[in-house]
């Protein structure tokens, strides 16, 4: 059976190998890159946090229903329909032509 810890050091590998692409991602839509940090923050309140939240176990469900809207709000601006034409980001990677 797998351990939480090595369960959490995978999902954390997977957040830090994907960023790059996210943060093109929300570029590509015309959305700050800041915006990355919405997964970064539910990694640490889901796997890092939980031994320092026990005073707080009222809280949890609360808590718990934030992350996930979070996770929905963030997988809503990862499909959004990218922005037409140039944006403040750059070209759009479909309109670059290597010849």
């Amino acid at each position: 059976m797998l351990s939480l810890e090595l369960l959490a050091a995978v999902a954390g590998l997977n957040i830090l190998f994907n960023l790059p692409v996210a943060v093109r991602r929300l570029h590509d839509s015309n959305l700050s890159g800041k915006f990355i940090l919405i997964p970064i923050l539910i990694f640490i309140v889901t796997f890092l946090v939980p031994e320092a939240m026990a005073p707080y176990l009222d809280y949890l469900g609360m808590v718990s229903s934030l992350m996930d809207l979070l996770s929905i709000l963030f997988l809503s601006m990862m499909l959004l329909k990218s922005s037409p034409g140039p944006n403040e980001y750059g070209v759009l990677p479909q309109k670059i032509t290597v010849s």
